[in-house]
């Protein structure tokens, strides 16, 4: 498939820049490229995350889809998450793990996420899914933000349940 190709479409399509916008009011798309990389070089890594703005339980993050071409620029890409989830207030990013992709539960494990049942995916407002191999899973983001990503959280009060 053309990478180039399919980033400009979306570039075009949706309005983006080249490292992070929005796609909707909730929906985040975010890219990473090679620093001082040209127009024609492929991206390395690519996440779409939803933002969930509400008070309480459902002020929450789900990382809907993350890949990567390199080894650590999934780790750099969810780091910018991480930023953009502490500056809004968001302590709690979900994620679904596809345990059919072989290094996806290692690399949630390395980053810093725990695995949270069912029930608690339900509360936070996610649907649970219906088909496929999934293990359901939880960042602490402020915690994750201090120890894995060593970035600094803004304490804000945004009455975060969970």
């Amino acid at each position: 498939y053309d990478d180039d190709g399919a980033r400009l479409a979306i570039a075009h399509l949706l309005g983006l820049g080249r490292k992070q916008a929005a796609t909707s009011a909730t929906t985040q798309l975010a890219w990473g490229v090679r620093e001082n990389a040209d127009d024609n070089e492929p991206m390395l890594s690519a996440a779409i995350f939803s933002i969930y703005r509400y008070r309480g339980r459902r002020r929450c993050s789900c990382l809907e889809f993350i890949t990567s071409r390199l080894r650590g620029s999934a780790f750099a890409l969810l780091r910018q998450v991480v930023t953009v989830l502490c500056e809004n207030g968001i302590s709690r990013l979900f994620s679904g793990v596809d345990l059919s992709r072989p290094r996806a539960l290692a690399a949630h494990t390395r980053w810093g996420f725990r695995s949270v049942d069912a029930e608690k995916w339900m509360q936070a407002g996610l649907k649970v899914y219906n088909c496929g191999d999934v293990r359901y899973m939880m960042l602490d983001v402020e915690m994750a933000a201090s120890t894995f990503f060593s970035l600094a959280c803004p304490a804000k009060n945004h009455n975060n349940a969970g």
